[in-house]
């Protein structure tokens, strides 16, 4: 990855400095945390894909709080916040957003029918169970500042 971002191949979100990453399910920690260095260390921000998949989150939510202090944008998934991706995902994504880990949510959409785009109802969850303030940020703020190549913010 390192090579490929050196020589411009790899696409980031609208040409910004941040690059949406994701990992296979299993990997271990200690290579996501060194994919995720390496990417910092080009100069580039990683947009985590859905944290609370990878099977080491689910096991042990505190890695999602080691990136997330390591300048790691935090994208968790509507599907998982919704109960819909199994009940470790949703277990972890609450942890996730109830600790104020989370930058973005996102719809991880597949189509017009399955996994939509609509987060409507989803803003209506966050506002609910946890603020306003907070759902403004990861449905709205955040996702504006990265395609604006701005930095993100917190939710802590």
């Amino acid at each position: 990855v390192p090579s490929l971002l050196r020589r411009g191949v790899l696409p980031h979100l609208n040409g910004s400095d941040y690059l949406l990453v994701e990992f296979y399910y299993d990997t271990p920690p200690n290579e996501i945390r060194r994919g995720l260095e390496s990417i910092r260390a080009e100069g580039c921000i990683p947009v985590l894909a859905h944290p609370e998949r990878y099977h080491a989150v689910q096991e042990t939510p505190q890695l999602a709080g080691d990136w997330f202090r390591d300048g790691v944008v935090l994208q968790v998934n509507k599907g998982s916040v919704l109960g819909r991706l199994g009940k470790a995902s949703f277990r972890a994504a609450a942890w996730i957003l109830s600790h104020g880990f989370a930058h973005v949510l996102a719809s991880d959409a597949h189509g017009a029918e399955v996994r939509t785009t609509r987060l409507d109802y989803l803003r209506e969850l966050i506002e609910n169970q946890f603020d306003p303030e907070y759902a403004e940020i990861l449905l709205e703020t955040n996702p504006k500042n990265i395609i604006r190549n701005l930095p993100i913010l917190r939710a802590d």
